[in-house]
């Protein structure tokens, strides 16, 4: 098993761009004419905003895996020019609609102000159906600053044995595919 890494997840995107001739910011206008349609998800994607292209890339390969992403600056109810009290009431209420939240840790996750509060509502919401999604890079450096995230399971993704890409929930060695952490199952110790 992997962590994802920028570069895959910049190439996903760009295979998108190059297959489909549209361009980011058309794959997001797309993405959020799908997402409106929808009124509950498997995973609440908590990122930082300036992570934006990256996010898009994630949430195409777990889309491609089989779940369904809700991504906040794809709701035409939030404006992230104007954040008020009502913001956080429709991320509560969005939250809400989520089976679970993946914290995309990135060199940017550490400068977001509304990533901790997501992850900390989330957990009290759904009963720890929190996991940390560190994407690597070269500059990365394990939590640092941002320690209480060690504290939750990590998404890594591996190939199942018919050659799909699954994304599984590990604590060490305890590990289990995140389906299955959906529906309520621990990770446990593979032999």
């Amino acid at each position: 098993m992997a962590y994802f890494t920028e570069a895959e997840i910049k190439d996903r995107l760009q295979k998108e761009i190059d297959t489909r001739n549209f361009s980011a910011a058309q794959i997001l206008n797309e993405s959020r004419r799908v997402q409106d349609s929808q009124d509950s998800f498997d995973i609440f994607l908590s990122h930082s905003s300036k992570d934006n292209d990256l996010i898009i890339g994630l949430k195409l390969i777990l889309q491609d895996i089989g779940y369904s992403v809700y991504v906040d600056w794809n709701d035409p109810a939030l404006d992230p020019d104007h954040v008020t009290p009502k913001t956080a009431e429709v991320l509560r209420k969005r939250m809400s609609q989520c089976k679970s939240l993946i914290y995309a840790f990135s060199v940017n996750a550490s400068n977001s102000k509304w990533m901790p509060w997501e992850l900390g509502y989330f957990d009290a919401l759904r009963n720890s159906r929190v996991a940390v999604l560190p994407i690597r890079n070269d500059a990365y450096k394990a939590f640092i600053g941002s320690e209480f995230i060690g504290l939750y399971f990590q998404v890594k993704v591996a190939d199942t044995r018919g050659g799909q890409k699954a994304i599984w929930v590990h604590n060490g060695d305890d590990y289990v595919n995140y389906m299955y952490w959906l529906s309520g199952k621990q990770p446990y110790k593979h032999q």
